[in-house]
């Protein structure tokens, strides 16, 4: 009988198993369904000709005690027991991909991404450790990269088949052939079979795969185990940083550090570890941080620990001679990833149903949008953003859908009618409902209905009862905050709800249309805060698109922002705003951070404070800094395209193209009818590899997405390679100059670059004097002039004029721009690289290039390579030099 039917005989009252997904070392793994809770599972079970190793009863005591560790960053042992004479154990069905499988498809890792992956291990194992259990078999096939997160599986496994055979029976594991662990990750304490190794070993394992995240490669290479094992007791492996030098020093050490070849010489626990990770990868970090008193393992570890050390030059000499088989204890099968377990409670609001009038939709969102934001500044609670929110308006997904999608455990649902039907009568129901996502259950529901001014006494209670509903222990200022009235005047709060919608558009008309309601709010309420920290964001998105530059815009949008503070010193939305202010409207960027940090504070799943400090982070060449707050933002609102698309091109801008490119897929594959993800495929196939045909490739996707005369004014945007392809030329030739200015001088800049690589010097020229008149010279704030200086490079460049051309590009990357905006330094170097090449001064164009390829940059060798922009250019030996692979 096949084992599957075997096992299908045995658990048939309990499982279904759907199919074997592959063998694991020492396991067979099979996919089931648990018919009792409803879900699925993989179950590894011993085969035949193994089982008879194990002691069946001590298998399942071990398993059992592993079995207790509940960590958000370990896959939990749901059960174990014997079937049929053959022990096995239960694990959840985890979609995603484990360590190993990223590994083998992408080679090395970002240092964020390593740093990221190696702090949720260790603080798995930290946690495992201090519970008295080592997992002994720490690899990539073992972490699992669900989400943003990983999380550990397998603990305990290798401790109890170890712990379960009787080595001196001549029918252990080892004696058939298998050993407890793996490799190229054993330290050499665990190679050499000692019985004492403790959970150090853990922490070698942790630094071997640390070095292959960082490297690429495994510490050693070898034909053989027994090599292996020899190399980890003898050989120095070679440092990260000869391997990588781009690898921070401070981060290379810690690795190094783990990979000692006494145990002694190691960190002493993995939160030790964890520890220097952190400090290591914080620019402001100093030291390496000392062990916390918090850290010490057990007694009974710490004893093992010192009788390990009297045995350091015994193990050296033993693990090069050992010979032990290659052996896995555990492997999982997965297609796609699922977000990680969580501690903290977490929930989506999704937007309340209007079951009013069609014209009343706004102020349905309006109920859902202030419910959240008054959740959202709880601490112990965490909120998915808004736009994630949206995309499931009207969904028909399951609770259960919608909660594994978002990584959530909660979701609150509700309805929402304002009935005006007859004279006099104003009355607002309200019909919320508080889900469970792991069975679909209702934990809360209490239907209310009040006058409109009593609307927001509705969102309190509404608030409050999911806080109590999920237990969420609450401060004297969140019970406040839950309890605050924005505004007695429910006029002005319609006006404020429809500006918060004109908000919502991406042009600097909506931020005028916004403005107009939010000064009416504050007009009729001259007491609400939130309509004034609004208008204060309005009035300086207005200049920030360009549709009105004048200093006295700017000046409205301060008075309205200290108005806000001056109300409600403490209101998030107020120092959202004056951060954006600063950011937007001043370009002071250390300002900005002040004010972002401060809304964070005081609104901790706030997704949108936290975009705005990993944007500025940027600007400041905080590049680390960045892409933590931006990955965080994305996990606070995972639907967000905004966010993702954000994340995406920061690392598109540190040239980490693979993991760029998997955040724009994330994005199309979200909405795939927004073109900003297929154009950043696109651009990461030109700058990644300088693959043309993919790049078209991506823009045809998004032509066949994308209605087609939105499409038009896409895809002007990027004329080269579009213009070789027969649809997206004709696409870009039915492109006009619409829109604001900023609109118009983005179509003629790119209608220019088009017309300069097909040799329409005629062309060239006409766009060169549209651009001419369109370029504001007299912008009275100068936050744009050196922007508009490189659009004149651009149209002296596209006229001929040599001079006047590298005149405007130069001033763009003088040393006080460029150190005041580490984003627009690379922009300004490809821009004066770029005019360079097109009037032909090469020594200028090279120099330009060789700065922007050593910074962060739109700059990358492999689109130089293929650009035609650059023809001319490619016929100097010094820039083939610098173009060349490396």
């Amino acid at each position: 009988m096949d084992l599957r039917r075997r096992l299908q005989d045995a658990l048939g009252d309990i499982y279904f198993f759907d199919r074997e997904l592959g063998a694991a070392g020492m396991s067979r793994v099979f996919l089931a369904h648990d018919m009792v809770l409803r879900r699925k599972v993989v179950i590894k079970v011993l085969p035949p000709e193994l089982a008879a190793a194990v002691n069946l009863e001590r298998f399942k005591r071990e398993i059992h005690f592993a079995a207790k560790l509940q960590h958000p960053h370990i896959v939990p042992l749901l059960t174990a027991g014997v079937a049929d004479g053959l022990p096995y154990y239960v694990m959840p069905f985890i979609e995603g991909e484990s360590l190993g499988t990223k590994l083998n498809r992408e080679g090395e890792l970002s240092v964020p991404e390593t740093v990221r992956i190696l702090s949720d291990v260790l603080s798995a194992l930290a946690h495992a450790h201090v519970n008295g259990v080592i997992h002994r078999d720490i690899k990539p096939d073992n972490v699992l990269l669900t989400g943003d997160h990983a999380v550990v599986a397998d603990f305990g496994v290798a401790k109890a088949l170890s712990a379960s055979t009787d080595p001196g029976s001549g029918s252990g594991l080892t004696s058939a052939g298998l050993a407890i662990g793996t490799p190229a990750y054993m330290s050499p304490e665990q190679s050499a079979g000692d019985p004492s190794a403790d959970h150090r070993s853990d922490i070698y394992a942790v630094g071997a795969m640390g070095y292959q995240l960082l490297t690429g490669y495994p510490v050693f290479t070898a034909r053989s185990p027994q090599a292996m094992f020899a190399a980890h007791a003898t050989q120095r492996p070679e440092p990260i940083t000869s391997r990588r030098p781009a690898v921070p020093a401070r981060i290379a050490a810690v690795i190094m550090r783990a990979l000692e070849k006494k145990p002694a010489d190691r960190p002493q626990s993995a939160r030790e570890m964890l520890n220097d990770l952190e400090a290591a990868a914080t620019p402001s970090g100093e030291t390496i941080t000392t062990p916390a008193t918090s850290s010490v393992p057990p007694p009974s570890m710490a004893q093992s620990s010192k009788a390990s050390e009297r045995r350091g030059m015994y193990m050296v000499i033993v693990a090069a001679i050992v010979l032990l088989s290659l052996s896995s204890t555990s492997w999982y099968w997965y297609k796609r990833r699922q977000p990680t377990p969580i501690q903290t409670p977490s929930l989506v609001v999704l937007p309340f149903q209007n079951l009013g009038n069609p014209s009343d939709a706004y102020f349905a969102d309006g109920m859902t949008e202030e419910i959240s934001s008054r959740l959202g500044r709880l601490g112990g609670l965490r909120i998915i953003g808004r736009q994630s929110a949206l995309a499931y308006a009207n969904s028909k997904k399951t609770v259960s859908e919608i909660g594994k999608e978002l990584g959530v455990t909660y979701v609150l649902a509700g309805s929402v009618r304002w009935d005006r039907s007859r004279p006099g009568r104003n009355l607002v129901r309200v019909n919320p409902a508080l889900l469970r996502v792991s069975d679909g259950t209702q934990v809360w529901s209490e239907p209310a209905e009040d006058e409109l001014t009593g609307i927001f006494k509705m969102q309190s209670r509404v608030a409050e009862h999911v806080a109590s509903a999920l237990r969420v222990q609450l401060s004297a200022g969140d019970a406040k905050s839950l309890a605050a009235i924005p505004t007695g005047n429910i006029e002005a709060y319609d006006f404020y709800l429809r500006g918060k919608e004109a908000l919502r558009g991406s042009r600097g008309s909506d931020m005028v249309v916004a403005a107009n309601h939010f000064e009416r709010a504050t007009q009729l309420d001259p007491g609400f805060s939130q309509a004034y920290a609004a208008l204060g964001v309005a009035h300086t998105d207005a200049l920030w698109f360009l549709a009105d530059v004048s200093p006295a815009r700017l000046q409205k949008a301060r008075k309205a922002i200290d108005q806000a503070l001056k109300l409600d010193p403490n209101l998030p939305a107020a120092h959202n705003a004056l951060g954006n202010y600063y950011y937007h409207g001043k370009l002071d960027y250390p300002a900005a951070l002040k004010e972002f940090s401060v809304a964070e504070g005081l609104s901790p799943n706030d997704a949108e404070a936290i975009a705005f400090k990993s944007r500025v982070e940027r600007r400041q060449g905080k590049w680390g800094e960045a892409l933590a707050d931006a990955r965080r933002s994305v996990e606070l609102d995972p639907r967000n395209t905004i966010y993702i698309y954000d994340y995406a091109y920061g690392l598109m801008l540190i040239r980490q193209y693979d993991s760029a490119d998997a955040m724009f897929r994330r994005g199309t594959d979200i909405d795939p009818s927004d073109w900003h993800g297929h154009q950043g495929r696109a651009y990461v196939a030109l700058l990644g590899s300088g693959n043309v045909s993919l790049a078209i490739a991506h823009l045809k996707e998004a032509q066949a997405r994308i209605d087609p005369n939105q499409f038009s004014t896409y895809v002007i945007g990027f004329p080269w390679p579009a213009y070789l392809d027969k649809s997206l030329l004709e696409a870009l030739n039915a492109a006009r100059p619409t829109g604001g200015l900023d609109q118009k001088l983005f179509y003629y800049q790119n209608r220019g670059i088009m017309a300069y690589d097909l040799k329409d010097t005629v062309a060239m020229r006409a766009i060169g004097d549209s651009m001419l008149k369109l370029v504001p010279r007299n912008i009275e704030t100068g936050l744009f002039d050196q922007d508009m200086r490189a659009l004149m490079a651009a149209a002296y460049a596209f006229r001929g004029d040599k001079a006047k051309a590298l005149e405007e590009a130069r001033s763009g990357t003088v040393p006080a721009v460029a150190a005041r905006d580490a984003v627009r330094a690379g922009d300004y170097l490809v821009v004066l690289g770029s005019v360079a090449a097109v009037v032909g001064a090469n020594d200028e164009a090279i120099a330009a290039f060789a700065k922007a390829l050593a910074i962060p940059s739109s700059a990358s060798r492999a689109s130089l390579r293929v650009d035609p922009m650059f023809e001319n250019l490619r016929k100097d030996p010094r820039f083939q030099k610098l173009i060349a692979p490396q």
